[in-house]
């Protein structure tokens, strides 16, 4: 099922500014059984050095990182891109997408309500963290601010929460700023807030 949000278009984009869709991509427990295994074997064969890099940038996010080509296997990672271009193509009308970044939001990691700056016209995220955990993911969408028209010094910005589960999709227009709010309280890599990461153009 797809759910997009027609009444927060602005008035210059015809088109939605996100669509969100559940249950996306069949393999998806096989997705995670590929990170859990790099993750665990990281710990038994390599002195518990984990493949992701930290990204940090004072004030705006903080997370772990890893290239979805470090972590899934070449046939998978194509198949989940393919599965994305064919909804790139009906939705969106468009034909690139990204190889996806694997975000990892453990305690202590956050992303404030912030723009990408890219050329890239909509971003994805595909949430996979585990069932077990899944409030624990949540994304506020900022629409583009809309000035009063009886006071020129009001403006208004629309702001919509979007609760993520395991094997749901978010996209979003990249004039939009986001945030991701998470509810992680553990350092352990398995029980924090997963999902992929990239952009559609």
């Amino acid at each position: 099922m797809t759910i997009t949000h027609p009444d927060l278009a602005p008035p210059e984009v015809a088109m939605a500014p996100f669509l969100t869709e559940r249950k996306f991509y069949a393999k998806a427990d096989v997705l995670w059984l590929q990170i859990e295994e790099a993750i665990l074997s990281a710990g038994a064969s390599n002195g518990g050095i984990t493949p992701f890099s930290y990204a940090f940038v004072p004030g705006i996010y903080q997370f772990l990182t890893v290239g979805g080509g470090e972590i899934f296997t070449s046939d998978l990672l194509q198949d989940f891109i393919d599965k994305l271009s064919s909804l790139a193509r009906e939705k969106l009308n468009l034909q690139h997408v990204s190889t996806p970044q694997l975000r990892l939001y453990i305690r202590g990691c956050s992303r404030t309500l912030v723009r990408d700056d890219v050329e890239a016209g909509w971003h994805y995220i595909f949430c996979l963290t585990p069932l077990v955990r899944r409030r624990s993911t949540q994304v506020r969408i900022a629409g583009q601010a809309v000035q009063s028209g009886k006071s020129p010094l009001l403006t208004f910005q629309r702001v919509t929460r979007v609760q993520l589960e395991f094997n749901q999709l978010l996209v979003t227009n990249t004039q939009c700023s986001y945030s991701i709010e998470t509810r992680s309280s553990s350092m352990n890599p398995l029980e924090g807030c997963m999902f992929l990461d990239g952009y559609i153009w």
